[in-house]
């Protein structure tokens, strides 16, 4: 987690302070929320990665993910595990949401190609940056 924290890409970074939190505090919030959390790693970490349960009763939950440089190091691993991390999620968790800033374009576009549908940007943190809301239901 540590690591993930102090070597946070900066699409990531940036998005975390557009809703008011620094890396470690974004991370650690998230990590300790997370009914899962996994790291990705391949020399170092890529990413961690967790779901925060909404409701137990309709299998929503809020899925996150943080990452370092070393996703795009090792880009072709990361999207080779991707969908699989993915299908394992999906078989606890019938609907996965969250948001996206609007500025993190690499994470836009690996949401979309991992099939989340989004959502016309809207204002939100404390800042009022458009973030994307996006969505997956099994």
């Amino acid at each position: 987690m540590a690591f993930v924290a102090e070597n946070m890409r900066q699409s990531d970074r940036e998005e975390l302070e557009a809703l008011g939190q620094d890396s470690e505090e974004g991370i650690w919030q998230a990590f300790r929320a997370s009914e899962q959390a996994w790291v990705m790693q391949e020399d170092a970490p890529m990413c961690v990665f967790g779901v925060i349960p909404t409701s137990l009763l309709t299998g929503e939950g809020i899925i996150w993910l943080l990452g370092t440089d070393n996703v795009k190091r090792h880009a072709r691993g990361f999207l080779e595990v991707s969908p699989g991390c993915l299908q394992k999620i999906m078989a606890t968790y019938s609907h996965l949401h969250n948001y996206v800033d609007q500025r993190n374009k690499a994470s836009i576009r690996w949401l979309k190609w991992m099939g989340f549908d989004f959502q016309a940007a809207q204002p939100l943190g404390p800042r009022g940056l458009p973030f994307h809301r996006f969505d997956k239901r099994a």
